[in-house]
């Protein structure tokens, strides 16, 4: 018996990029790549990065769908950030900040539509002000703390419901 089946791939990633204007931001650049079948192992894989006159940033994402055989699966993000908003002038408020953030994730299945999602995540954000031209508060508020890093801790938990490959 000779079976003949005709298989039509999708695709499985995808090339973006993106010009933009704004009177703030001047020209704004922003590109990613994504596949959603890295090295052929079936984990989706992510970068990306954006840029204008005072923002700049860049992410990276990966999660492996499959991490047990009963579908837990198991994701990171990653993400570095800057903005300067002393180029944007004197009639705004001035400072200049720098983060760094890193997430994990995980999915649990419960049913064969059902999910539940857990995140937990942690960020440090850098403030730096300017003599003169940062809002009193703001540097009122550094003073007051002592240093001028921000850290935070980030968590969520989520269901998740999909009918895509039911028949009915």
């Amino acid at each position: 018996v000779d079976l003949n089946v005709k298989v039509e791939e999708q695709s499985a990633g995808s090339l973006m990029f993106g010009v933009g204007y704004s009177q703030y931001s001047g020209m704004i650049l922003s590109g990613s790549v994504s596949e959603n079948n890295f090295l052929g192992t079936g984990d989706r894989f992510s970068v990306g990065a954006q840029r204008s006159n005072y923002y700049t940033q860049i992410n990276a994402s990966y999660y492996n769908p499959a991490l047990t055989e009963n579908g837990i699966g198991i994701g990171y993000n990653a993400s570095l950030s800057k903005a300067d908003y002393s180029s944007l002038g004197s009639q705004y408020a001035s400072y200049s900040n720098s983060t760094r953030a890193f997430s994990t994730n995980l999915g649990i299945p419960i049913s064969d539509f059902q999910g539940i999602n857990l995140s937990l995540g942690l960020s440090s954000t850098k403030i730096n002000t300017y003599a003169g031209y940062t809002p009193q508060v703001l540097v009122d508020y550094q003073n007051a703390i002592g240093h001028r890093t921000i850290h935070s801790w980030t968590g969520s938990i989520g269901w998740n419901y999909d009918t895509r490959n039911s028949y009915w």
